[in-house]
């Protein structure tokens, strides 16, 4: 237990360090800093997931802990329109360390952002573990 605890905090202070970068972007759009409730504690779905959504030139940059952890930097999500105040997100973190069998997974992660709600849901698709973790959560937003 103290483990999982120790690696969420190190999960959040990554993602902060991540919300610094985007402070810095010049582009216009909006960045959502999601605070996820994952619904299971698979480990899987990170606390906080950061979006830098600018929806005029269709594109999207995203973070969270694990992306901060094991790639080490905003990785670049597709972007497609839903309707009117909804974007899906798709994008993948390859070489997640799993260390309960000592190995690494690949998970695709899918987000369905509702830019009116200020809500997101994520859920990750393993690529060696059946299990499909999702959560949800609410967003704040800050103008670049």
């Amino acid at each position: 237990m103290k483990d999982t605890m120790k690696q969420g905090l190190r999960l959040c202070l990554l993602a902060q360090a991540c919300a610094l970068m985007f402070a810095g972007a010049a582009a216009a759009g909006q960045v959502y800093d999601c605070q996820v409730t994952p619904k299971s504690r698979d480990g899987w779905i990170a606390p906080r997931l950061i979006i830098d959504l600018d929806e005029a030139l269709g594109t999207a940059v995203v973070a969270d802990g694990l992306i901060m952890e094991v790639i080490k930097k905003p990785v670049q999500a597709q972007l497609s329109k839903r309707g009117k105040g909804s974007v899906r997100l798709n994008w993948e973190v390859k070489g997640i360390p799993v260390g309960n069998v000592n190995t690494q997974e690949n998970a695709q992660y899918k987000a369905i952002l509702n830019t009116e709600k200020k809500t997101v849901t994520v859920r990750a698709v393993l690529s060696y573990f059946d299990n499909q973790p999702d959560g949800w959560g609410k967003c704040t937003v800050t103008s670049k």
